[in-house]
């Protein structure tokens, strides 16, 4: 009887001690933040424009040039900036070969 006891004291020490991790709310899941000062600067526009487009590979600035009259002047200015560098960068490798 003692055991029986220790048994169903035991399993309802258990219950109480998980109870809360069943009822607490699932932690959020975790949105991936946008790095670097273009995917900063468009991130409201591309997730309102071009939800769904997987990135790389350029398909997401491909979406954008469709939108371009409907975009933010940041978002605007961050793009010019990025390909500004980017010109620099092709044109300093042309000039190192």
């Amino acid at each position: 009887m003692k055991i029986q006891r220790s048994l169903v004291g035991l399993a309802l020490s258990a219950c109480v001690a998980l109870s809360p991790a069943f009822a607490a709310d699932p932690p959020p899941p975790t949105v991936p933040q946008p790095v670097g000062p273009l995917a900063q600067a468009c991130h409201t526009d591309v997730q309102t424009h071009c939800p769904g487009i997987q990135p790389g590979e350029g398909r997401i600035m491909q979406c954008m040039k469709k939108y371009q009259s409907q975009i933010s002047d940041g978002c605007k200015a961050a793009m010019r900036d990025a390909q500004a560098k980017q010109k620099k960068k092709k044109a300093a490798a042309s000039a190192a070969s």
